[in-house]
C-alpha cells in the first residue's frame, strides 16, 4: 500500500471474494488507472504501460511460468499476497536488479502456488516528477522492448543469470511449500540458456554453430 496512491471502493471486497473463493490462489494483482499528482486521469491504465496484453494475461492463466517469469507485470501497489507466503520471500534480497520486491515476491508466488489477476483497475496509481517507480505516460510497452534489447549487453545478461540462480537457491533450502514441476523446468530452462548464452565466444561468426 503505497503513500501516494488511491484504493477504489471495491479493492478489498474483490480481493477478498478472490481469495475466499480459490483456495489455491497465491497471489493476486490488478489493473490500475493512472492519474497525475492531483488524481488527474491520464488516460492511461498500468498494464498498457508495462504490456501485460490479452497473449500474456492467456499464457498466465494457462500456467506458462516461463511467459511471465521475468517480466515485471506486478506492481507493489496492486498486489495481495497470502501472510504464508512472506516467510518464503524473506530475507528480501537488496543486490539484484533484475527483483525488486515486487517482483520477488511474484516470482516466488508463482513457483509455489497460482498467481491470477482482476481484470479490472483496484487503485488510483498516482504519476509525479519525484517519485522512484512508475509507469511514465507516453512510453508504451513497445518502446520499453526495444529499448530494453537496444541496451541488453553482457553485464544485463549476468544479472538475469545471478537473479534466476538465487531464485533456485532460495527455493531448494526452503521446506514449506512444494515448488511446482512446471515452474522448476521453466527455471532450469532459463537458465541453462543463460548459461549458454553467457559462453558465446566474442565473434559472431564463432557463435553460429552453438545457436
Amino acid at each position: 500500500s503505497d503513500q501516494d496512491d488511491v484504493w477504489l471502493p471495491q479493492k478489498l471486497e474483490v480481493v477478498e471474494a478472490r481469495f475466499l473463493s480459490d483456495p489455491g490462489l497465491g497471489a493476486l494483482f490488478s489493473d490500475a488507472e493512472l492519474v497525475d499528482e492531483s488524481l488527474r486521469p491520464l488516460g492511461r491504465r498500468l498494464w498498457q504501460s508495462v504490456g501485460f496484453d490479452e497473449r500474456e494475461q492467456r499464457l498466465l492463466q494457462q500456467g506458462h511460468s516461463e511467459s511471465v517469469l521475468m517480466k515485471s507485470f506486478v506492481t507493489g501497489a496492486t498486489l495481495t499476497f497470502r501472510k504464508d507466503l512472506a516467510a518464503l520471500s524473506r530475507p528480501f534480497p537488496t543486490d539484484l536488479p533484475m527483483f525488486i520486491h515486487d517482483g520477488w515476491i511474484a516470482v516466488l508466488a508463482l513457483a509455489v502456488s497460482r498467481v491470477d489477476f482482476v481484470n479490472e483497475p483496484l487503485i488510483l496509481y498516482r504519476q509525479h516528477d519525484a517519485q522512484q517507480i512508475g509507469a511514465r505516460p507516453g512510453r508504451d510497452a513497445l518502446t520499453k522492448r526495444i529499448s530494453r534489447q537496444i541496451k541488453r549487453d553482457g553485464s544485463i545478461l549476468q544479472d538475469e543469470l545471478k537473479a534466476m540462480h538465487r531464485l533456485r537457491q532460495r527455493l531448494q533450502e526452503q521446506t514449506i511449500f512444494p515448488v511446482r514441476k512446471v515452474f522448476k523446468a521453466a527455471l532450469d530452462d532459463r537458465i541453462a540458456f543463460l548459461d549458454s548464452r553467457a559462453c558465446l565466444p566474442s565473434s559472431r561468426l564463432r557463435r553460429i554453430p552453438t545457436i
